[in-house]
């Protein structure tokens, strides 16, 4: 199993990172891989909702909030046909905003299985461009006057 950790300074209150974030269709205003994403399930976002989502090089998975504790902690289980990956979500309030620690794992099925060697680096990579690509959104969100 390959696995990846990545910290990084958000500068907005927990609240406001994490209920973006959570909403996965928002990847769509920020993520240029995210091709389509849906909300599979009713009501509001917590344990339980779940998501399908076409990724350019991904292909299309369904994504589930294992843990939504709002607003410190989201835990993701995604699975498609060639591999399961999850993640932990930490979101601690620091001095001018969020620490945000993001762990996790690729557990690579059939053919992809050759890859997990180097999937671990291959994460790490994936999650500090989408960390800063939502940093980026989220900051940006934050400092927009309110309509």
């Amino acid at each position: 199993m390959a696995k990846a950790r990545v910290e990084m300074q958000i500068d907005c209150p927990p609240e406001v990172a994490f209920d973006y974030y959570a909403d996965i269709r928002n990847e769509l205003q920020w993520n240029p891989d995210a091709r389509r994403v849906e909300k599979l399930t009713p009501g509001d976002i917590g344990p339980g909702t779940q998501f399908e989502a076409d990724y350019r090089g991904l292909g299309a998975f369904t994504m589930e909030w294992v843990a939504c504790e709002r607003p410190h902690r989201l835990q993701s289980l995604g699975r498609n046909r060639s591999m399961e990956f999850g993640s932990v979500n930490t979101l601690t309030p620091v001095e001018g905003g969020t620490l945000w620690v993001a762990e996790g794992y690729a557990h690579p099925r059939g053919l992809f299985r050759l890859l997990e060697p180097i999937m671990g680096r291959m994460i790490e990579r994936q999650f500090v461009s989408t960390l800063t690509r939502f940093k980026r959104a989220v900051e940006g969100r934050e400092k927009r006057p309110a309509a």
